[in-house]
């Protein structure tokens, strides 16, 4: 299985270069990595953001001097997002002709440890997510629906089941990626990509998760 990191923000929002923030005493883009060793994962693609792209080469040099395993024993490619093209799926595109595997998708922007409880099997794509109870932070979240449909952003939903974590792709659902189409945003969605599969699937996210999206959180977990 390959692994697709998506770095290809431009993080204006946040300020800075999110995947390269310390969490916990590692940059994000070093917990990615370390959870891609951690689940048997070595071959590992890393879409980033021209302005970060410098950035993201020197922190993966650094990384090869601290993690466990050399950095040599991984493959590691890194590839700038189209400049025409936005969104989370936007990032793929760089690799529609490389991937010849299953693949994970994780995010840049979030912390992960733990282990992988689950395979794709019989399904083209599994989502992961968890339950939350009602709140308002919850409607920045993608809700899934009865029939494992993930809504973007949906603004209607506060309680239930959301998208979180990471999903995963047989690797023949990367021809689907010709077809998607933008959203009304003007932004290829994962989640669109995602809901093209026939047989779609979700499973618990069963490991230490979590979302960074502003420099307070940090300071506060």
């Amino acid at each position: 299985m390959k692994a697709i990191i998506l770095c290809g923000g431009a993080a204006t929002r946040y300020g800075g270069n999110k995947v390269l923030t310390v969490f916990k005493k590692k940059s994000l883009l070093e917990w990615n990595i370390q959870f891609c060793i951690e689940n048997g994962i070595h071959n590992i693609l890393i879409t980033t953001n021209e302005k970060f792209h410098a950035d993201i080469a020197r922190e993966i040099e650094r990384i090869g001097k601290t993690v466990v395993q050399s950095i040599d024993e991984l493959d590691i490619s890194l590839s700038t997002q189209e400049d025409d093209k936005y969104g989370t799926a936007a990032a793929l595109f760089p690799w529609a002709k490389t991937i010849n595997d299953d693949f994970i998708v994780i995010f840049g922007d979030n912390y992960y440890d733990g282990k992988i409880d689950f395979s794709l099997e019989d399904k083209d794509c599994i989502a992961t997510y968890k339950t939350f109870t009602k709140s308002k932070e919850n409607l920045r979240l993608s809700y899934v629906e009865d029939d494992n449909t993930i809504i973007e952003k949906p603004h209607l939903y506060d309680e239930g089941l959301f998208f979180v974590g990471f999903m995963m792709f047989k690797k023949d659902m990367i021809k689907k990626l010709k077809k998607l189409q933008p959203s009304r945003r003007g932004e290829y969605e994962i989640t669109e990509f995602f809901n093209s599969g026939d047989n779609r699937g979700i499973q618990p996210l069963n490991m230490h998760w979590f979302d960074i999206t502003s420099r307070e959180e940090i300071e506060y977990v």
